[in-house]
């Protein structure tokens, strides 16, 4: 926040050039809200308090008793401070007035030559409305930190909750509509906030950025984003009608806004890459798509081609990350795989890399050549290799699906 503007302050302006200070010093650090001329005697009904009263000295220079007055309402409706042109009206301050200034610290301030009160209002008004303005940019940042603060706790609530059956409070209006959600976890490199205490202020400055800055996109597409900026991460809770037809299209062009979107706001990365958990018809589904949308994230690493998976589009990974969890999982896949994967490391082959094409080409020879940009016969030859390597009959369904659960095990577990 700003400090407020003080006489002080003021005092150090160009305008003020040839100012003398005679008494009041110690109420120097008044805070001053405007800045009033006023030339007539009775001012009780022109204070609104915080003001430095210009004057020529006109209203009060037939005695010392009007000065005096004219003091005593000043300091009683809270002005900060008088400010006189000296020469005019009045030729020099009574020794009594410049006891009462310092009395009540009251700053009384001298100009000894004409000068022309129009520069002083409008050089301080402006001063004043442009700390005004700062301060309503600093209350507006703080308003959208706390706003940014609730909404990253209630994110962290939704994907964190223990029960998540027990009732959450949507802040959202619903307006009757129905509405539907996916978690998303996002991985960015190169942004990781940093855990230096002295650095904390500057983390807070990037996240408030970040945040307006990443929900763009998706606002843009109809997709509400909640987010949380973690230091290793960005957890969004994306809400949208039920009636969203393209849900899918729309997140991924969002996404592909990122990369640019991220390094105008001076994160490096070489990409965004994401999980996206299936869709929610309520928020107490929120915490099973984030949980899937962290096995979608820990699935892209083996498919680096994807910047973003959708766990319901993953396939057999999905099942290979449930298996995962099992001990025996990893020493099948083991058992129908180490001979080759061993030949390829002792010989600098690429037989499993063959054996995954053919597979994944329903062992049609022609396509998995094409695929591996082969000649037939170079195939041929990796096939005898691979017939003499694996303990499985390609020939048996069973066998053939175990051994192709396997690959796809070692791709995600190698």
């Amino acid at each position: 926040m700003h400090n407020p503007l003080r006489i002080q302050d003021v005092l150090l302006r160009p305008v003020f050039k040839g100012a003398q200070l005679l008494a009041g010093a110690s109420g120097l650090d008044r805070p001053l809200r405007w800045i009033h001329i006023l030339d007539v005697l009775d001012v009780r009904n022109m204070l609104r308090g915080g003001e430095l009263v210009l004057t020529t000295g006109m209203g009060f220079s037939r005695s010392t008793d009007d000065f005096r007055s004219f003091m005593e309402q000043l300091i009683e409706g809270k002005a900060v401070g008088l400010c006189m042109e000296l020469g005019t009206a009045i030729k020099e301050v009574p020794p009594e007035i410049l006891q009462m200034a310092d009395a009540h610290g009251f700053p009384l301030i001298v100009f000894n030559v004409q000068v022309r009160f129009v520069d002083i209002t409008q050089d301080v008004h402006t001063l004043i409305l442009n700390r005004h303005h700062r301060l309503l940019d600093d209350m507006e940042q703080v308003a959208r930190r706390h706003q940014l603060f609730h909404e990253q706790e209630w994110v962290e609530q939704l994907v964190r909750a223990d029960r998540p059956e027990q009732s959450l409070v949507d802040p959202v209006a619903q307006n009757g509509r129905t509405k539907r959600y996916r978690s998303v976890i996002m991985h960015v490199s190169g942004f990781a906030g940093s855990t230096a205490p002295q650095l904390d202020e500057d983390w807070r400055n990037q996240q408030l950025a970040l945040s307006t800055s990443i929900r763009a996109p998706f606002v843009a597409a109809q997709l509400r984003p909640y987010l949380s900026l973690r230091r290793d991460a960005i957890i969004a809770v994306l809400e949208y009608d039920s009636s969203h037809a393209t849900v899918k299209p729309d997140v991924l062009a969002a996404f592909g806004q990122l990369p640019g979107i991220l390094k105008k706001n001076g994160v490096d990365n070489s990409g965004v890459f994401a999980g996206i958990g299936r869709e929610a018809s309520a928020l107490s589904g929120v915490r099973r798509s984030y949980q899937e949308a962290a096995t979608a994230l820990s699935i892209r690493s083996a498919t680096p081609d994807a910047g973003v998976v959708f766990y319901d589009d993953a396939g057999i990974y999905r099942w290979v990350a449930v298996l995962a969890e099992h001990e025996q999982a990893r020493q099948l896949a083991g058992d129908d795989l180490q001979a080759v994967i061993e030949y390829d490391r002792k010989h600098h082959t690429s037989l499993f890399e063959t054996l995954r094409a053919y597979l994944d080409c329903d062992r049609s020879k022609q396509r998995t050549a094409d695929r591996l940009f082969i000649h037939r016969q170079t195939l041929y030859h990796r096939l005898e290799q691979l017939d003499d390597l694996l303990a499985v009959d390609l020939e048996d369904p069973a066998r053939r699906l175990a051994l192709h659960v396997s690959v796809y095990y070692h791709l995600l577990h190698p």
